[in-house]
């Protein structure tokens, strides 16, 4: 099951737009990319953040070219009066596809991507995906998919599964501190970054209302006013 998918953009205002006004998402979060904070990173998702809702964006000006090692679409259930109103494929401001079905609420079900079916259904990937084959690599950037995030249940659970990447001789980060969740990274053999992130402790920590203002993890918090400065206006 995802957890979230973490995609491009350089159109933040029409970003933010799109995704809380045709689409109808919450904006569940803005706070910073936790591993450069001169950039946000916004979330969006149904109204209780729930992991499985979630797309985000970091904002970095320059557009992405598809290929080889980017995953470049989401497939997506929203609410039927979502899909009777932009049916069954748009494209966000950015050039994003998303497939749309109808459902009951936000969520995400697969992505587009060169990504190896097998490799990754021996990991954890249960969602459905469609395939496209690349013969030149891509590069990062707008309108393309940074990385895409599955759920684990728990530390324990995350443990076992970078035990068992690691004794698989692939790249695996440690865990890391995103203070909604703890994450490990590793690329699949077509070089899409992959992520496994647990449920919790959830997006609530922070804030009683969400997406009503910047929020920053503890650490750079002594930061903000510098933060703040760096950020443009949203």
């Amino acid at each position: 099951m995802l957890h979230h998918i973490t995609a491009i953009t350089e159109k933040i205002k029409e970003n933010y737009d799109f995704y809380t006004g045709k689409l109808g998402m919450s904006f569940v979060k803005k706070t910073v990319n936790f591993d450069d904070p001169t950039t946000y990173h916004l979330y969006y998702g149904d109204s209780k953040a729930s992991p499985g809702s979630l797309i985000t964006f970091f904002y970095y000006p320059g557009k992405g070219r598809r290929g080889k090692g980017f995953a470049e679409g989401i497939i997506m259930e929203v609410p039927q009066k979502i899909y009777d109103k932009l049916g069954d494929l748009v494209h966000d401001p950015d050039g994003l596809t998303l497939k749309l079905r109808p459902g009951k609420n936000y969520k995400t079900v697969g992505v587009i991507t060169p990504a190896s079916k097998e490799f990754l259904g021996k990991w954890m990937i249960s969602s459905d995906n469609e395939y496209v084959n690349h013969e030149k690599p891509g590069f990062m950037g707008a309108g393309l998919i940074h990385h895409v995030a599955h759920i684990t249940e728990d530390d324990i659970s995350q443990l076992k599964s970078r035990e068992e990447l690691v004794n698989s001789e692939i790249n695996v980060s440690p865990v890391m501190e995103r203070f909604y969740f703890k994450s490990i990274y590793f690329h699949e053999e077509n070089g899409c970054l992959q992520e496994i992130a647990t449920f919790g402790p959830g997006f609530f920590i922070d804030e009683e209302k969400l997406g009503s203002k910047l929020v920053l993890p503890p650490w750079y918090e002594k930061h903000r006013e510098e933060i703040e400065k760096r950020l443009p206006d949203l």
